[in-house]
């Protein structure tokens, strides 16, 4: 258990016990409204042995124009300009615009500039090492002055250890995860070594409106050093978005989303959002592109962003020790020790149509030793259920799992290659965040 630290030192106090739950913890799923659906991909979970993954979301349409999983996003850093169809400006700027902190000679860029200089010590970049060696690399936002940081959940999933540059300085530490919300997309990590750190000043996406301005910093490619800076606005509240993989696999659905017209990067997950004062109203989670596939020159504008108050709500669980359904407190998870074969949100499924929601976890490998392989679990089973749970899906199957830790039992429902319903009990191994 971590102790709920002083809210003084946090730059922004926890809820008061009479706040708003975070979302997972007031339901497990709104229902979704209509145009508000989205289909977006996560590029984290890429796994690459020379060349890092870069943390971040993209939205893609196919011919009929209807959203659909789609490839990376470019990794290039280009920042497209803002629409300038009369949304609001930085003060002190004639219109909207973008930049990056290679600097531009437009008065918008100068303030957005200057806005985010003075916030390049509540940066962090991260860089994660992964299952099978990969890297992935994301950002960070400092909320204590001990190094407590708040980050995406996909930032650091799968994760075996952690090491994160402050902005500010250039210095790289150590990092370990003290939990995570694989359905809110949040993480809580601890940069060790540090102290007297500058702390974000955290504010409440209830104070923003539709047309205002913002800002956005990151890690944009992945690249590391001063964050990269992005002007856009609000274009909508309230969002709701189903992540992905690159592939179209294991989707997840998370809500309460900001709308930005800003263009996002990949390596930006993770990062604040600001408003013209300089505090933060979000954390970047997704983004956009309208070009489809290839990685040079994607052009982006469009971009979500969790509300900063749902990230402190699952933060002060993880701290508390409360965790919660869909919250895990640790840096590790338990596993069944089996291989999952990953389920595209555009496929077509045995007895399903295209985008069917499935009818089980496929598995497709059997860890030796493992608690699965005792139960009786086969390649070739579908995972039907845990506990009183139903599995129809890759990302059922994992956020399932939160609650538990190695070395718990599970009641696990499959059926065989032969389509016998099986009953099993597992003791659960470790691996990393979910």
């Amino acid at each position: 258990m971590y102790p709920t630290p002083d809210p003084e030192h946090l730059g922004y106090g926890f809820p008061d016990p009479d706040a708003p739950l975070p979302r997972s913890a007031r339901h497990p799923r709104r229902g979704m409204s209509p145009g508000r659906k989205r289909i977006v991909t996560t590029l984290a979970v890429l796994t690459f042995l020379a060349v890092p993954a870069i943390a971040g979301y993209q939205v893609g349409k196919d011919n009929n124009g209807s959203p659909v999983a789609t490839a990376p996003l470019g990794t290039d850093g280009t920042v497209a300009p803002t629409p300038s169809d009369g949304s609001s400006t930085l003060p002190g700027t004639g219109s909207s615009g973008s930049t990056s902190s290679g600097g531009s000679s437009s008065s918008a860029s100068v303030a957005a500039t200057a806005l985010a200089a003075s916030l390049d010590n509540v940066v962090v970049n991260i860089n994660t090492t992964v299952e099978g060696g990969g890297q992935a690399a994301g950002t960070g936002i400092v909320i204590s002055s001990s190094g407590l940081v708040i980050t995406n959940n996909h930032v650091i999933a799968g994760s075996t250890s952690m090491t994160v540059e402050l902005a500010s300085t250039g210095q790289t530490h150590p990092a370990k995860v003290l939990g995570y919300s694989v359905v809110d997309d949040v993480a809580l990590i601890q940069v060790q070594g540090v102290s007297g750190l500058t702390p974000a000043h955290l504010g409440s996406s209830g104070s923003l409106s539709v047309g205002q301005s913002v800002v956005a910093l990151g890690n944009a490619g992945g690249r590391g050093g001063t964050p990269t800076v992005v002007t856009g606005r609000v274009t909508a509240l309230e969002q709701e978005i189903t992540a992905s993989d690159s592939d179209g696999s294991n989707a997840q659905t998370i809500d309460g989303l900001i709308q930005l017209a800003a263009n996002i990067q990949p390596g930006d997950s993770g990062g604040p959002v600001v408003d013209s004062g300089g505090t933060v109203v979000g954390m970047t989670v997704a983004a956009s592109v309208s070009n489809g596939f290839g990685f040079p020159g994607s052009s982006g504008g469009e971009g979500y962003a969790i509300a900063i108050e749902d990230a402190v709500a699952v933060v002060k669980r993880i701290t508390s020790g409360e965790g919660g359904p869909d919250i895990r407190v640790g840096a590790t998870r338990g596993v069944l020790g089996v291989q999952i074969q990953p389920q595209l949100t555009n496929q077509r499924v045995p007895g399903g149509s295209t985008g069917s929601t499935g009818s089980g976890a496929k598995v497709v490998g059997v860890e030796s030793g493992s608690g699965a392989e005792k139960a009786g679990l086969t390649e070739g089973s579908y995972i039907i259920g845990i506990g009183s749970k139903t599995i129809a899906t890759t990302s059922d199957l994992t956020s399932s799992l939160v609650p538990y830790a190695p070395g718990d039992t599970v009641e696990l429902t499959w059926k065989d290659a032969s389509g016998t319903t099986q009953h099993g009990t597992v003791k659960l191994g470790e691996g990393p965040p979910a």
